[in-house]
């Protein structure tokens, strides 16, 4: 009688579970408020001035310019990945006229200093044009530059206003003050950038083009400079970087520009260039790079080797650009939007977060008392992006989506990037070199970290097998099993703590916590595991699966820059699960609902069971797909296919060839249906699940699956391919044990192979679909491992014929 009501208490308290968390997912986003912003303002005059390798931590006493566009507006963190692991001023500048991950002249394994010759090449031949009186300006040959009517314009609003004006109804809300202002304006500008009667192409264009049609990203050339021609306004430029932002298909630029007087990289004469072209609408300024010449780096080792201080020559040429920045804020009108980047990395060695900084010109550069405490200068307000959800974080593609915003125009179509938002409040200088040394930092911790994980699951099993084989088994070999599989939910925990602090130990620091923490946890499930047979293992599925989830709820705070998950500098996935938390997830989900289908086939079993399954199912998906949580379209086959083969097998019905194509019918029809009501949204509102149905309705589908396809094929390192060997032969050989001794030394379970089944099914289907898909399969076999193996090995010690060593536990 006590064990019946017992297991009617559990079957209750399940359900209760399962009902309790659903009602959570689906509450806690609607009641957590979201952060504040505003649109970028209203403005027919803005500066876009660009640099490159210049991060927050390169802005010191020395530079007085930044520090005060820090105090005077908006300020973030750039990811300014566009192909290789780090780019090169070129590329970058490239991907600010697209709008899309664009290349450069180097290619991706080379080192940057062809392309700065390059750059330097097109200063030259800017100033040579200058000399003779010629312009490079799109095929046009007046004395002055032709300059399109300005068409209505809307009214200027304070920094950090917002607008609802759109494209179509500008001229309706013109007004005649408004018009004349911008047509006098295109006047100035005739009359003073001089004559233009060159058509000569930007050197090596051709080149370019070339590299960017085999790109898999498709950039679009000189979107940016034709988006605003055709509405009706001016551009101009000051530098090669301008040169390739502003140029068309055919490499000619759309308006005047001017040389930079380059010296060793970093310009000269950027302001008195400035100054001649300034009455243009759009005028975009390259101050040059801080560029250290460096051996190009790959995946493998940003994975492996920490990242050095930043070189004093690369210190050294940031104070030259800041004094060449003095002197071209100086010369901006007042009332102009002032928009400062760096479009590249300082070596090509170590990918690094840059400085964004917004501002409304005049701009005074900070002085006294305020620049011995630079660190701590607090900004106006703090920019931020649909695209990353993460607070004083953007991509170099959302400023050029920004600047269209600026002047009214949609940034649909070919531009990736989403308008910068900004958040009322400020930070500091301080705390975005905290968040990029916190990124660099875990960036050199992920090939050990991953290292240890593969090699401690497989050692852990092979180890553990080999004991059983010999009637040797004791505590410590489960426990060494439980260690390894708390390693991935430690690993997020750790990031509570700032062990990136330690500075040049922070790798030491990072390991120890994280062993530390793997110990506590493994301790924990060995102890309840040895009391309640499979519940230690569950213990540590579901610990894993709050954890990942509750932070993709939250906004992935400790997702956004971690070792299992993606780091900001990589330009991969900035909220959600990426492709390994995903792989956790899924399987500590299907073992959570593992145990849950046996406390449920207690009572009405061939309706509780795989109606339990399902609600399981449905958490994961909507904490995972949904737009306003996860937005990952690859995860929603998979977690709809593998939780539906578990439904139907808890139901006691065989899985067939009809069955398995109709599952997966279902689940590319969730997908798609998610997909679709996210695009059913503003399109400013959408997340990438909207703008891939947008291409999908476009016809431009097969373009993003070949791109992930090749993302599978070509990015993935010769290692990640050896890990999917090893691990295939892993869950062969735990297979064969299971075969071997299921009939009188480890038991597997009807449920456990059941959902050991729909988890390969699960991980298989997400491998397929997922761009860098293989590290689904390593990542999540060596975990499912780890968890059967143990969730087995504990549930049958009875029948194991051997003495538990230190079993009193």
């Amino acid at each position: 009688m006590k064990d019946g009501t017992q297991r009617y208490g559990a079957w209750w308290g399940v359900w209760g579970l399962i009902v309790l968390t659903l009602a959570a997912v689906i509450i806690t986003p609607i009641v957590i408020p979201s952060r504040s912003t505003e649109d970028p303002t209203r403005n027919d005059s803005v500066v876009v001035i660009g640099m490159s390798g210049v991060p927050w931590s390169g802005v010191d006493a020395r530079t007085p310019h930044l520090a005060a566009l820090a105090q005077a507006g908006a300020i973030a963190n750039i990811s300014v990945r566009t192909s290789a692991v780090t780019t090169c001023a070129d590329a970058g500048w490239l991907t600010f006229g697209a709008g899309t991950r664009a290349r450069g002249f180097a290619s991706d394994d080379a080192s940057c200093a062809r392309a700065n010759e390059v750059m330097a090449t097109i200063d030259r031949s800017l100033e040579q044009n200058s000399a003779t009186g010629s312009d490079h300006n799109n095929s046009h040959t007046s004395d002055a530059v032709p300059v399109p009517p300005a068409q209505g314009h809307g009214q200027d609003k304070a920094m950090g206003g917002s607008s609802d004006i759109t494209q179509n109804d500008q001229a309706s809300q013109n007004t005649g003050q408004n018009s004349q202002t911008s047509q006098d304006k295109s006047q100035t500008a005739g009359q003073n950038t001089g004559t233009s009667s060159s058509t000569e192409p930007i050197a090596q264009w051709v080149e370019l083009q070339k590299r960017n049609r085999a790109s898999s990203f498709h950039p679009q050339l000189g979107v940016l400079a034709h988006k605003i021609i055709d509405a009706g306004y001016s551009v101009a430029g000051v530098g090669p970087g301008a040169a390739l932002a502003l140029a068309d298909h055919e490499g000619n630029p759309l308006g005047p520009i001017r040389s930079s007087g380059l010296v060793d990289g970093v310009a000269s004469s950027a302001a008195e260039a400035y100054r001649q072209v300034k009455a243009a609408h759009l005028v975009v300024v390259d101050l040059g790079s801080a560029y250290k010449d460096s051996s190009p780096g790959n995946v493998v080792t940003a994975a492996f080797i920490p990242p050095g201080d930043i070189s004093t020559a690369t210190r050294a040429a940031v104070s030259r650009i800041d004094a060449e920045l003095g002197r071209v804020l100086a010369e901006i009108p007042a009332g102009t939007d002032v928009i400062v980047m760096s479009v590249g990395d300082a070596d090509r060695t170590t990918s690094r977060l840059q400085l964004y900084a917004s501002a409304r010109a005049p701009i005074a550069p900070v002085t006294g008392d305020d620049m011995a405490d630079i660190d701590d200068i607090e900004s106006q307000s703090v920019a931020t992006s649909p695209a990353t959800r993460q607070s004083a974080l953007i991509r170099n593609v959302d400023i050029t989506a920004e600047v269209l915003a600026r002047f009214g125009i949609s940034a649909s179509g070919d531009i990736a990037g989403t308008p910068v938002r900004y958040e009322t409040g400020g930070t500091s200088i301080a705390h975005l070199e905290d968040v990029s040394e916190r990124a660099v930092m875990t960036r050199g911790c992920v090939g050990h970290f991953y290292t240890i994980f593969i090699v401690g699951a497989v050692l852990a099993i092979v180890n553990t097998a080999r004991t059983i084989r010999r009637r040797r088994l004791g505590a410590h070999h489960v426990l060494s099993m439980y260690w390894v599989a708390a390693l991935p939910v430690s690993s997020f925990l750790m990031n509570l703590v700032p062990w990136w602090h330690a500075q040049r130990y922070a790798a030491v620091s990072f390991f120890a916590m994280l062993f530390g923490c793997a110990t506590v946890l493994g301790l924990i499930a060995l102890r309840i595991g040895w009391r309640e047979s499979r519940y230690g293992a569950t213990f540590l599925a579901a610990i894993t699966a709050l954890t990942i989830g509750v932070d993709a709820l939250l906004g992935s705070p400790l997702h956004s820059i971690s070792v299992l998950g993606d780091q900001p500098q990589s330009g991969g996935r900035f909220y959600g699960i990426s492709n390994a938390p995903f792989a956790i997830f899924a399987v500590a989900m299907l073992l959570v609902a593992t145990q849950a289908v046996r406390v449920l086939s207690q009572r009405a079993e061939k309706i509780s069971a795989p109606l339990g399954v399902g609600l399981i199912g449905l958490i994961a998906v909507i904490i995972d797909g949904t737009p306003a949580i996860g937005a990952d379209f690859g995860g929603v086959p998979p977690f709809i296919i593998g939780f539906a083969v578990f439904a139907l097998l808890a139901w006691g019905q065989k899985i067939t060839w009809l069955r398995l194509l109709v599952i997966g019918l279902a689940g590319a029809a969730g997908a798609i249906g998610v997909a679709f009501l996210d695009w059913l949204r503003p399109a400013s509102s959408r997340t990438h699940l909207g703008q891939f149905f947008e291409s999908l309705r476009r016809g431009k589908a097969a373009d993003i699956v070949l791109r992930k396809a090749d993302q599978v094929i070509t990015q993935v390192p010769w290692i990640g391919w050896l890990g999917a060997v090893i691990m295939i032969v892993l869950l062969v050989m735990q297979y064969r044990m299971v075969k071997r001794y299921g009939d009188g030394r480890v038991i597997w379970d009807t449920q456990l192979r059941r959902s050991f089944l729909a988890g390969v099914i699960l991980l298989g289907c997400a491998l397929l679909i997922n761009d860098s898909g293989i590290v689904i399969p390593v990542i999540g076999g060596a975990y499912m491992a780890l968890l059967w193996a143990v969730s087995a090995i504990c549930s049958s010690r009875s029948r194991i014929p051997v003495s538990f060593h230190g079993a009193s536990v």
